[in-house]
């Protein structure tokens, strides 16, 4: 296997997990933030999500709708949900030949909506959605490469790059508790 067929596995599968565990976190934040009692936790839990997301702190004087907008579907911040699996898409693209066609047209079709949801104006009842939508299609790629890739290297870099993703995530997020 090339090298670049391989570091493209690797990455498409972290940026996989990485859209994944953003959608988790953004949606318990987004729920605690309707749940939060004070505007000042409300405040500080919209911090959180801007911080987790990569976003500069000044981002924390804007309305809760233009923060979900940036962190979900905004193809000017290069850390949203929308660009971390047009990351994952083209890592994809780029193996294509060894990927099942399954597995490359969900990807594709799983892109494909949430960019759809770009193309209109944003509504926070569309954050919902598009969570929903990422954690939906996230268990359905998972499936596909679980169930239609052999067992060989491409299938492990995929996963190896999904395993690592999580560990750098979880440790990430212990050190900032």
């Amino acid at each position: 296997m090339l090298s670049r067929i391989a570091n493209s596995l690797f990455w498409m599968g972290r940026y996989l997990e990485r859209v994944e565990h953003m959608a988790r976190f953004a949606k318990v934040q987004y729920f605690s933030s309707l749940d939060a009692p004070v505007s000042i936790n409300k405040k500080r839990i919209l911090t959180s999500m801007i911080a987790f997301n990569g976003l500069p702190p000044n981002f924390c004087n804007i309305v809760d709708e233009e923060v979900l907008f940036h962190i979900s579907i905004s193809a000017k911040n290069g850390y949203s949900m929308l660009s971390t699996l047009n990351a994952a898409r083209e890592n994809a693209r780029g193996a294509r030949d060894v990927l099942s066609s399954e597995l490359w047209e969900s990807i594709n079709t799983y892109f494909n909506k949430l960019k759809a949801y770009s193309q209109k104006p944003f509504d926070t009842d569309d954050f919902i959605d598009i969570v929903i939508l990422i954690l939906d299609n996230s268990a359905i790629v998972k499936g596909l490469i679980d169930n239609t890739l052999f067992h060989r290297d491409e299938r492990a870099l995929i996963c190896e790059g999904l395993h690592l993703e999580r560990a750098i995530q979880s440790i990430e997020l212990r050190l900032k508790n």
